[in-house]
């Protein structure tokens, strides 16, 4: 028998219904063609689909299509196993396969359309079939085509369940949720997980955290070099070749909404061509707006993906400054989740803790502490102390009674906290020094100013190392760090004039800040460094951009800085 067809990297999960679409497709001839976005599976639900049916056929030839030019040589490859001379013709070899009286397939992974199949290649007049796997959705004309979509909830646990036998179901559903699905993004997963010997839960702390970065991380089994965040560059690339608006515009898409599985495309906006589309990029306050408009009129208003998108805009709104917004947002969103999904769905709690955080930021701690402290013990109750979202909640409580003046309710959930933080993510993971510093800032309300002192400088000398200098929340570290290290130092003259100029021209806020956001709220971390940015290399050098001396801001050491 003629077979050359690769063998799985994994064992196969699930795709029940899809197979069977695809071997009804396969019992009417001609040729079919297995479409789908990269990494969903088309390849392995192929090469499943030939292994199963192996005994119903005399010959199959697996070719990689990638290439159109080299498919030609790759079948004649097969010429002298039917009797053919090594340089026979490709269309010589497809007919004399069809004079074999035999059934035979041949299969084109990763075809790249109808339209670059060489003109020789055409359906058998016999028993031979033709399987193409391809992202290209093009090919009702050339034949019949089988769709694959992310896999089901149910199949996607099934999946990491057989990768990793010991992960907890709720878990595994959880990490599926954040990667939409995606067999490969789950392949990847559990491959890092596998080696990293690292709980799931950890693994899925750090996903919600930093998607982007870990999903850049490891490889997928069997793809050596590929993962689910390098997997869109080839098809982008090539995108932006052939149809450039195409490309930005799928670009921007994957800005309109935090949810969205794998959002792993970006762009600089002014980088985007189109007028419309860099204005729509710029803002994405505006196309969250838009995304959450356009849900209710399509799924509406009670639909859960209707209602993540307005939390989603909530948030845009939270980082715009909108403060009053956002309050009256979440809450609708809380009332709306509880009466649809009921008080202990994950969606509802997360509700509920965002609520408490934006009315924490609004300066309404104690409403905040009474939204927050049975959010906390529902989600104990639910899903464990330990599991991150729980850990979030308490983080932000213990931050809550911190901000109100309750010092020994801060440091009773800001110890444990920690402790918990670093032993289920680790002593560098971004929620861990999140912790560390929130406890040196509660370690210095508590007047215990060297355990402060030892606790903010870990949790510097850790932000520093694992998200760089420049990072808002290494600046805040710095910040904080710095005010316990207070100094004099002489301000430049024609510096001072600018201030007192802009003082004159714009005054100051009730509690003294000098900048403010357009809506009188605190001017973020990330804002001022983007402005420091632009600052630097308008008035500096290049050598002198590249000093240490200039990398960062120098940061205030007495108020009205903002504390972080």
């Amino acid at each position: 028998m003629v077979w050359n067809v690769p063998r799985p990297s994994a064992r196969f999960v699930g795709r029940a219904r899809a197979l069977g679409r695809l071997d009804e497709a396969m019992s009417g001839g001609g040729l079919v063609a297995v479409t789908g976005l990269a990494g969903v599976g088309k390849s392995s639900l192929a090469v499943e689909y030939v292994h199963r049916q192996r005994m119903g056929f005399d010959a199959v030839w697996w070719l990689p299509a990638g290439r159109p030019e080299l498919v030609g040589e790759r079948v004649r490859v097969l010429a002298p196993a039917l009797g053919l001379p090594r340089d026979a013709e490709p269309a010589a070899v497809l007919a004399r396969l069809d004079a074999a009286d035999g059934r035979w397939l041949l299969v084109l992974d990763d075809a790249a359309g109808p339209v670059e199949l060489p003109g020789w290649l055409r359906t058998s007049t016999g028993a031979g079939r033709i399987l193409v796997t391809s992202r290209a959705d093009d090919w009702e004309d050339a034949g019949v085509v089988v769709l694959l979509g992310p896999l089901e909830r149910s199949e996607s646990v099934a999946l990491l369940a057989d990768r990793l036998p010991a992960v907890d179901r709720a878990v595994a559903g959880a990490i599926a949720g954040q990667l939409g699905d995606h067999p490969l993004a789950l392949d990847q997963a559990a491959h890092r997980i596998g080696q990293a010997r690292a709980p799931a839960e950890t693994y899925l702390a750090a996903l919600i955290d930093r998607p982007a970065v870990v999903l850049g991380q490891g490889e997928v089994p069997g793809r050596p070099g590929v993962t689910a965040a390098t997997l869109w560059a080839e098809p982008l690339r090539r995108l932006d070749v052939d149809a450039p608006a195409a490309g930005e515009l799928l670009r921007l898409a994957a800005h309109g909404d935090v949810s969205m599985p794998l959002p792993l495309l970006t762009a600089d906006p002014e980088a985007i061509g189109g007028g419309e589309l860099r204005a729509a990029a710029a803002d994405p306050f505006d196309l969250a707006e838009r995304n959450a408009t356009d849900r209710e009129r399509l799924l509406g208003p009670d639909h859960p993906d209707t209602l993540t998108s307005r939390e989603t805009l909530a948030r845009a709104y939270q980082q715009a400054g909108h403060i009053d917004h956002v309050q009256d947002l979440f809450a609708q969103n809380l009332t709306d989740r509880h009466r649809t999904l009921g008080p202990d769905h994950p969606a509802t709690l997360e509700s509920r803790h965002r609520l408490g955080a934006a009315l924490d930021d609004a300066g309404r701690g104690d409403e905040a502490a009474r939204i927050l402290r049975p959010t906390l013990t529902d989600r104990e109750r639910l899903l464990g102390a330990d599991h991150p979202d729980a850990l979030n909640t308490r983080h932000q409580l213990a931050a809550t009674y911190r901000r109100i003046g309750a010092t020994g309710d801060a440091l009773a959930h800001a110890e444990p906290t920690l402790a918990a933080r670093e032993r289920v993510l680790g002593a560098d993971h971004p929620q861990t020094l999140d912790s560390r510093h929130q406890l040196g800032l509660t370690y210095r309300q508590a007047g215990r100013v060297d355990e402060a002192t030892r606790e903010l400088r870990q949790a510097l000398a850790g932000r520093e190392r694992v998200l760089g200098g420049n990072h808002p929340s290494t600046l805040d570290s710095t910040h904080a760090l710095a005010k316990g290290e207070v100094r004099s130092v002489p301000l430049n003259p024609r510096l001072v004039a600018i201030l007192r100029r802009h003082v004159d021209t714009f005054g100051v806020t009730a509690d003294g800040r000098l900048f403010r956001s357009g809506k009188d709220g605190p001017v973020k971390a990330i804002r001022y460094l983007a402005r420091w940015r632009q600052a630097r290399e308008i008035a500096l050098t290049p050598a002198e951009q590249a000093s240490p001396l200039a990398r960062r801001p120098t940061t205030c050491g007495t108020p009205p800085c903002p504390d972080g």
